[in-house]
Formats: C-alpha cells, structure tokens, sequence
C-alpha cells in the first residue's frame, strides 16, 4: 500500500455486494450435515446437538431483534447468546473455540448469499492502493470479525481498516454511533471521509450532524429531491468524483 493520504471512504455493506446482504435479523437455514464443520466442539457434542444450539441460538437471537425493532430492547450480541445455548447444553463454561465454531456455523450461512463484483473488487483495490482507509459500516446480526473472513475469501485481505456490525455495536442503522465509531476507530476527521450508502433513509439522510461528505449510490434514474450537499452516483465508479 502506498503512504495513506489521510482520508477514507466509509462504505455501507449494500454498496459492495452484489444484492442487498445487510438484515437485523437472522435468516438461515441450517441441517444436516453441517456446512461448517466443528472439530473442537464434535468432540463432546454430536451434529444433530451442534445444530439444535444454533437453531436455538437463531430462534433467541431473532425474538430479541423483534422487540428491539419495536424499541423495547437493544439488539442482542450472538456471542452473548452462543455462550449461554452452550453452558446449557455443555453444563459448563464453553471454551472459546466452541463459542467461534457456532458462531461460524451461522455466519457461514448469512455470508453464503454474498458476493462481490470483479468490477467493486478492483475499486477497492484502486482506493486502497491510493492511500485511502477503508471501512465497512453494516447492520448484520454477525461479528465483525466473520465479516472479515467474507472479505478475506473474497480476495480483499487487509483492505479494510475499520469493520463495525450492528452486532457488535448493539445499534442499528440509522444511528449514527456506528458511524461515528467507525471514524473514531480510523482516528481520522470526519470532513475527511466520504460515506457511500445505497439507503437514503438508512445511511446517508440520518448523519446530518455528521460533516462528513455523503454520497448516495442508486441505479435508479428518478430520486426524490436530495438536499443539495447530498451527492448522487449510479455506479461505483462514479465515487472518483469525490475522493
């Protein structure tokens, strides 16, 4: 990587996948055999217990995502609730690499339905190469860290500096925490970053108080009227305008 410019492009997940892959709650669909296996756990749980813990998990997970959509709660973390289905089934504190086998049990499946463009993947790269921090700013009921295993598998290992899941964070977009967190983390100005969204009311129309420059990206040829400090691309390409 070239020396960094000091500024970054801050992307919503939607902006880079090939079909909407951001969600609050969890929809998979697990059976066996296992998709994932788990080498450290199989040796005290079978598969068909290893698959009723994630149902389990995925059954808690998205009651809790209910109720916090309907503003009663926070959404739940899947670490949290990982380690609990575990200690029930277990009756013992689970190691920790139980805990991440379950977790990439689900992730897999959520991660499985995404992918990436040739064509965003050498943007990317381009930005990159160029001296600008990356970073990722997704609703997703998954950790950041599995997040980055999509991107490592995708051939873009290390491109990103920042990775903030609503997971993780226990918000959810629109709230502009994540965004401010995900700033922070690059310990850069937040006039220095670009946020790319491909969700007006999600992504971009909520960070008023954010001065960070705001680019819509939408196929779409008609769009109802953006304030004039909101820019409109119809593809990615088009982002070289404002970085």
């Amino acid at each position: 990587m070239s020396v960094k410019n000091n500024k970054a492009v801050l992307f919503s997940l939607d902006v880079l996948t090939k079909r909407k892959a951001e969600c609050e709650s969890l929809d998979v669909h697990l059976e066996l055999p296992l998709s994932t296996t788990c080498p450290i756990l199989s040796r005290s749980l079978k598969q068909e217990e290893i698959l009723a813990v994630a149902e389990r998990v995925v059954l808690i997970y998205n009651a809790i995502v209910e109720q916090a959509l309907n503003g009663d709660s926070r959404p739940p973390n899947l670490n949290t609730l990982v380690e609990k289905a575990l200690t029930h089934t277990l009756t013992r504190a689970p190691y920790f690499e139980e805990t991440q086998e379950v977790i990439g049990l689900i992730a897999s499946e959520v991660y499985k339905k995404m992918s990436i463009s040739d064509e965003y993947k050498r943007i990317v790269e381009l930005l990159y190469t160029t001296g600008h921090m990356l970073g990722i700013v997704a609703n997703l009921p998954i950790p950041a860290s599995f997040l980055m295993d999509f991107f490592i598998k995708s051939g873009l290992r290390g491109y990103f500096e920042t990775i903030i899941t609503s997971n993780d964070m226990g918000v959810f977009k629109p709230s502009q925490d994540m965004f401010r967190h995900a700033i922070h983390s690059m310990g850069i100005r937040e006039r220095d970053v670009v946020i790319i969204g491909t969700n007006y009311d999600r992504d971009i129309q909520p960070l008023h108080d954010i001065v960070s420059t705001k680019v819509f990206l939408t196929k779409r040829t008609k769009t109802k009227s953006l304030p004039t400090h909101i820019r409109k691309i119809r593809t990615l390409a088009e982002l070289k305008n404002f970085v």
